[in-house]
């Protein structure tokens, strides 16, 4: 890590950490803490996730049999696309959709898209704001939802309310919303402020109140996940 690289991580942590406060004062939602930190953050490092491998994302999909080029793909928390340009890539025109709670990165997306000449294939990217479904649902129906660290960043209540909402989002049941989640034991623990880690059980208890199955895939392996606890699950309609 260069010297631009070095107080670029360290503004950003303190713009986080000063949003993050913000946030309790004015005991806004998670959500929009969320969204306003990646705003700045994409300001202050426009190529974020453009030097990490994403397409580690789509081979494992498309290896596993999961996803082909004619699958209705939504990318749920896709964020500047540095995934989501490989899965506009990989997909039949039309089939791809991101959604993000930062317009920011949606903004920075646009341009990616246009960038890698893959304007094209009509991908649709909508916001999300906070507690708000409607923008997803006017999409319709998803064969595979995905959502890579993303339920890492979202507290309980949260996920609790995207489950809810899921059984109106996924086509049938042979759809599924696949989600990667930060692996603990017992009760959710929130570290680092944006970081949440979940247990097996309890995301299980959740699906379940949401008339969902839950189970987890055991091929998964996130390249960059030094502590080995990245951990994706498979939410789906329970027959």
């Amino acid at each position: 890590m260069n010297i631009r690289q070095k107080i670029s991580t360290m503004l950003i942590y303190y713009v986080e950490t000063i949003l993050y406060v913000k946030h309790k004062l004015l005991k806004t939602s998670y959500a929009d803490y969320y969204a306003e930190r990646m705003d700045i953050q994409i300001k202050i490092k426009p190529n974020w996730g453009l030097d990490l491998n994403k397409r580690f994302q789509v081979d494992f999909l498309v290896n596993n049999g999961i996803i082909n080029t004619s699958t209705r793909f939504l990318d749920y928390g896709c964020g500047a696309l540095s995934a989501g340009t490989y899965f506009i890539k990989y997909l039949n025109k039309n089939k791809y959709f991101g959604v993000d709670v930062s317009k920011g990165v949606l903004k920075e997306g646009l341009k990616r898209i246009e960038n890698s000449g893959l304007s094209g294939k009509n991908a649709q990217l909508r916001q999300i704001p906070s507690g708000v479904i409607e923008p997803i649902v006017e999409l319709g129906t998803f064969d595979i939802i995905w959502a890579q660290s993303v339920l890492t960043h979202m507290p309980p209540k949260d996920i609790e309310f995207l489950l809810s909402k899921l059984p109106i989002l996924l086509k049938d049941t042979d759809s599924s919303f696949y989600a990667t989640f930060a692996i603990t034991d017992g009760d959710p623990v929130q570290k680092k402020y944006k970081d949440w880690y979940y247990s097996i059980g309890y995301l299980s208890a959740i699906a379940k109140n949401s008339g969902l199955i839950f189970d987890v895939n055991t091929d998964w392996s996130h390249p960059e996940d030094i502590e080995k606890i990245d951990t994706l699950g498979r939410f789906r309609l329970n027959k």
